[in-house]
């Protein structure tokens, strides 16, 4: 500033600018320090308890829409657990390993947590915010009642106010005018927050997912898609609420001018990359290279289940990717599920080590087969639905090519058979078929939305084209009876055991129909 004035021999004087975040971002710095200090004497234990304590800001950030300073520490958190990842390759113990895991799904979740508590005080506030725009009281003590960054926003309104009483002796500046004012002050920050959010889960998250397999630490990357993942879920109900939210908003509009104009926020842009990425986190939990580890005979008990929570994900993704006719989504889960599906039935529940009472044991390795057998048969069915061959292609070629490699393939598909059936050797409820109820249900809602006829008899509907469609609607089957009528019984031979009947009646109504078809 000096040398300008020098050359252009006239006096300049630095323009201030007030910061009115001196003192968080101060309290950051220091807070980072600290973490960075214990993680540097090797001390992950302390660094990790220092993390945690951003649990006690996460409410205070987010009543007073202070997103970017909470975002930032979670960046310099971010940056400081890769920096002591990376300083060393070498884990010297379980507790290490089973610290680092710790230490990025803490990250993560509380990442999340700050997420959807921003989300929450934007509902909340609408009530505050509607009850202080009724009132219709501009003062300073009145707005210290709004957040930080509204009290600064809206501090002109009181100058003008306060100079409109001092030279036309009355408040000119009319309700609706200010009330718009304030929505639009308020909107520009949630335009603000509403795409980082979307940048955190779109960006920071993969990336920060990318770096642990850089530093081959799969356990820690897979614990990090999980926690993102169960929060997509409730990121898509929280986008929908925020969409009306803004609507309501709108009521506010009441001059068109581009000074005084609301922000335009797309809610459902952001919804649809959030659902894209949340494909592509699941897509990589198809991939051997980064949950190979879940394979491992011996488990880390301090450790979750990755197991169960990646099959739980596939086996969703696969009956998503179905639903939405998208054979590429599908070859993209498909496999791993199957693996896990039939490393489950065939070994990991079937193991005398794991301590469970026979008739639960049962009930396992009967859920698993089930499962399997109904993606397979939605496969079937949402193929013949759509009329898409390589719908059903995908999953089965890869079954088909599975089962050849048995060696007793007779044997193999009998006990699947077997033990699909659970009323064989139980009565009590599977632990998964209130899941798989929900799929049949999906795919009925759907044909009736279409205007075909089912079973249920709800509404007048035309029959589906194809048979198989037509056949599993007007039966009580579910999808893995379908799997099983076509696909398995045929292989059969000879059938020397009960088979249930759901299956043979269904088996018997295709081949009826295939009959009266070729005559």
């Amino acid at each position: 500033m000096t040398s300008i004035a020098l050359k252009t021999s006239s006096q300049l004087t630095a323009e201030e600018e007030v910061d009115y975040q001196w003192l968080e971002n101060e309290i950051i710095k220091r807070l980072a320090g600290h973490i960075e200090l214990a993680f540097e004497i090797g001390d992950l234990k302390l660094g990790l308890n220092l993390i945690n304590r951003f649990s006690l800001r996460i409410s205070t950030y987010a009543e007073q829409f202070q997103f970017d300073i909470g975002m930032q520490e979670l960046q310099r958190m971010k940056a400081l657990i890769e920096k002591v990842f990376a300083s060393s390759d070498i884990v010297t113990s379980n507790e290490e390993a089973t610290l680092r895991v710790v230490i990025a799904n803490v990250w993560a979740a509380l990442s999340s947590n700050f997420c959807f508590e921003t989300l929450r005080r934007m509902l909340t506030f609408e009530k505050e915010l509607r009850q202080f725009l009724n009132d219709d009281v501009w003062t300073e003590k009145s707005l210290q009642t709004l957040p930080p960054f509204l009290q600064v926003e809206l501090a002109f309104i009181i100058e003008r106010i306060n100079f409109e009483r001092e030279i036309e002796g009355q408040r000119l500046s009319q309700t609706k005018y200010v009330q718009q004012l304030a929505v639009q002050k308020l909107l520009q920050q949630y335009a603000k927050i509403l795409p980082t959010i979307f940048d955190f889960y779109g960006s920071m998250v993969p990336d920060f997912v990318s770096s642990l397999i850089k530093m081959k630490m799969p356990e820690a990357a897979t614990q990090v898609i999980l926690a993102s993942l169960h929060t997509h879920w409730k990121l898509l109900r929280w986008f929908d609420e925020l969409t009306q939210l803004l609507e309501r908003y709108e009521e506010y509009e009441h001059y068109s001018e581009k000074y005084y104009a609301l922000p335009k926020i797309d809610t459902a842009h952001i919804a649809d990359h959030i659902t894209s990425r949340r494909d592509e986190a699941i897509a990589v939990l198809g991939r051997a290279d980064i949950v190979g580890h879940i394979f491992e005979r011996e488990h880390n008990d301090a450790l979750p289940d990755h197991f169960g929570q990646i099959y739980f994900e596939l086996a969703e993704a696969c009956i998503d990717a179905l639903e939405q006719n998208d054979e590429n989504k599908l070859s993209k889960v498909f496999p791993m599920f199957m693996t896990l599906s039939l490393l489950a039935s065939d070994s990991k529940f079937a193991d005398p080590v794991l301590d469970v009472n026979e008739e639960f044991r049962l009930h396992l390795i009967s859920s698993v087969i089930n499962d399997l057998a109904s993606v397979l048969g939605f496969a079937i069915l949402y193929s013949a639905y759509f009329d898409n061959e390589k719908l059903s292609e995908v999953a089965l070629d890869k079954f088909k090519s599975l089962i050849e490699q048995i060696a007793d393939k007779q044997q193999y598909l009998k006990r699947m058979v077997l033990f699909s059936n659970q009323f064989s050797f139980s009565w009590s409820a599977s632990p998964r078929d209130m899941i798989r109820l929900n799929w049949k249900m999906a795919f009925e809602h759907r044909a009736r939305h279409d205007g075909f006829s089912d079973r249920m008899g709800m509404s007048i509907g035309k029959p589906h084209k194809n048979k198989i469609v037509r056949e599993f609607l007007r039966s009580h089957s579910d999808a893995s009876h379908l799997f099983f009528a076509i696909q398995i019984l045929p292989q059969l031979d000879p059938i020397d055991f009960k088979i249930d009947y759901h299956i043979t009646s269904l088996a018997r109504s295709l081949s009826e129909i295939n009959g009266e078809d070729s005559e």
